[in-house]
């Protein structure tokens, strides 16, 4: 079987899709993709917690050297963690 391979910036667009969770609970997505989705799960979760309030915009309550840094440190330092992806 052929495994999907998605980069960040589909993942960010693909979030919410029941598509996405489908292939990643049937084991169709590649390794590399299932530790981006790690990723980017660690990396919104962070940012979340970094925000005195959960309604905040995330560029009203961190610069853009804090959102770098949580991207960096939630980063599996073995695995390719590519650009951010961009916040609004």
């Amino acid at each position: 079987m052929r495994r999907k391979s998605y980069d960040y910036s589909e993942l960010v667009r693909l979030r919410s899709s029941p598509e996405l969770k489908a292939q990643a609970l049937a084991g169709e997505l590649t390794h590399d993709t299932m530790e981006r989705i790690g990723h980017l799960a660690r990396f919104y979760k962070r940012l979340g917690k970094a925000l005195p309030n959960p309604n905040m915009r995330i560029g009203d309550g961190l610069t853009g050297e804090e959102v770098d840094s949580i991207w960096y440190e939630t980063a599996n330092p073995e695995a390719d963690h590519g650009q951010r992806p961009a916040l609004n």
